[in-house]
């Protein structure tokens, strides 16, 4: 489970206790006492009776029996409800540590499920996450959130541009072709197996059984122990080879009492993952042909989900599609918090997840144009001084867009002027962004400007390569750049 947050304009994957951004979704009781994340994975190792997993999983699949829950030497039965939602207690502490206590009860929070969740199921999540004491608007799908993330529906020029959503986590794969047009997103068609981390972890724990079997001629594996030490520790060389070209593995008392340590090359793990590479490529294929797309109508592929940072499988996700755009940049187990962070900045004030608006809600829009002037980018016309627009009068707020087609041409700095442009042409400005001293073959400058709900902007031009930034949050302006719009 991954929090993101949106503060000042800046949009943040929030640590945990432990540094992480990322919480494994393992409850454990111990002596009485609830144990979340990585307490309750190591907790796992010593004694997995005493632990439950997956109850996304549970609710997903209609199965709220309870998880048993072995704890002094008593089962316990204890709810997938209450599992749950200790999971978002949890989360709330992190955000409340983040932003402060007063704030988290007063934001808006956006919650994803999967795409397959019914209107019953997400209503069992959205229950567990008030319960924890968050304040819902909406709950939307992981894909959604995916699209978001990476401003897809509002970065798009083409206007049945198709992306493709690949989200891959621990055991399951989901595929999802969406179309974009006009800013709105649909889903053509979805697809969902049950292959993922699991059966790649499996690999691993493999490799360091035989390595184990070849050095001390017994198998680690004929106890529960064991093979419990060896998942968790095969879980952490998969995480590590997805960056890393080498990964130690030191086991303490692995098999009557033997410590064991192992190094896992990359090379030799992505040997024995291309044995089940194409049962991760072909669910594309499949996914696909229904819509009567081909790979190369895709022009966008979002990676989500641990099991798609490993190297060898986003290889073979690029071979399939050559003229798309891989997204990567955020790292995959973040994807999906990065994009409800994004869904939920975005919420009119009065909104609530119903179908039906309230009739006493109006729609504010923008009555001015958001302009800029480069001398690193040329209007239509070749006038370097013709005004570009960022964002359009009359776009409902809360709204944010980018530009991103700036040319260095040999230049190590940049400098934009952004403008209000009334009706009647006349322009007032803003703020002049600058960044020097930049590497200018490789600089990819982006421009963003971002209009809150209450009318305030925040300005930034970026450089993704050094992170070198320049920006500005200004209140509303006078006249005030919204109006309501029905």
């Amino acid at each position: 489970m991954c929090l993101a947050a949106e503060k000042d304009g800046r949009y943040d994957v929030i640590a945990n206790d432990a540094g992480d951004f990322v919480t494994p979704t393992i409850f454990g009781v111990l002596d009485g006492e609830s144990l979340v994340g990585l307490s309750a994975k190591q907790l796992r190792g010593r004694k997995p009776a005493s632990v439950a997993v997956d109850s996304k999983g549970r609710i997903g699949s209609n199965d709220l029996s309870g998880f048993s829950i072995e704890d002094n030497g008593k089962d316990n039965t204890v709810s997938v409800e209450k599992v749950h939602t200790q999971f978002y207690k949890y989360m709330k502490t992190i955000a409340m540590n983040f932003l402060g206590s007063e704030d988290v009860a007063q934001c808006d929070t956006v919650i994803t499920v999967p795409l397959d969740f019914s209107k019953k199921q997400r209503e069992i999540v959205k229950k567990c996450a008030i319960s924890a004491g968050f304040n819902v608007t909406q709950v939307i799908s992981e894909v959604a959130a995916a699209t978001l993330a990476y401003d897809v529906s509002q970065e798009s020029h083409d206007p049945t541009e198709k992306c493709l959503v690949y989200q891959c986590g621990g055991t399951s794969l989901t595929c999802s072709v969406v179309s974009v047009s006009g800013g709105m997103i649909s889903v053509m068609n979805s697809l969902k197996k049950d292959i993922g981390g699991d059966e790649v972890t499996e690999i691993l724990i493999g490799m360091i059984a035989q390595e184990f079997i070849r050095k001390y001629k017994a198998d680690p594996r004929e106890s529960k122990r064991g093979k419990m030490k060896l998942k968790l520790n095969a879980d952490n060389v998969k995480h590590i080879l997805s960056t890393l070209d080498n990964s130690n593995c030191y086991i303490e008392s692995l098999h009557e009492g033997i410590d064991f340590n192992a190094n896992i090359s990359r090379s030799r793990f992505d040997s024995e993952f291309g044995k089940i590479l194409q049962r991760f490529i072909d669910p594309i294929d499949e996914v696909l042909a229904p819509t009567g797309l081909k790979a190369s109508d895709i022009s966008k592929v979002i990676l989500c989900g641990g099991t798609s940072k490993i190297p060898k499988l986003q290889r073979g996700i690029s071979a399939l599609f050559e003229n798309a755009e891989i997204l990567s940049a955020i790292n995959p187990d973040e994807v999906i918090a990065m994009g409800a962070a994004k869904q939920a900045s975005l919420l009119p004030e009065d909104y609530n997840d119903k179908s039906e608006l309230n009739e006493n809600v109006a729609l504010r829009a923008l009555n001015y144009d958001i302009v800029f002037t480069s001398s690193a980018v040329e209007s239509g016309n070749g006038n370097a001084n013709e005004p570009i627009v960022l964002i359009s009068r009359n776009n409902p707020i809360p709204v944010r867009r980018s530009y991103h087609n700036f040319v260095m041409t040999g230049n190590d700095s940049i400098s934009v002027k952004v403008f209000l442009r009334a009706s009647n042409q006349e322009m007032k400005e803003l703020i002049e962004l600058t960044l020097t001293e930049l590497e200018s073959q490789d600089a990819k400058p982006s421009l963003s400007a971002h209009i809150h709900r209450d009318g305030g902007i925040h300005i930034a031009l970026k450089e993704n390569v050094t992170n070198k930034c320049d920006q500005l949050t200004l209140p509303a302006p006078t006249p005030s750049p919204a109006s309501p719009s029905s």
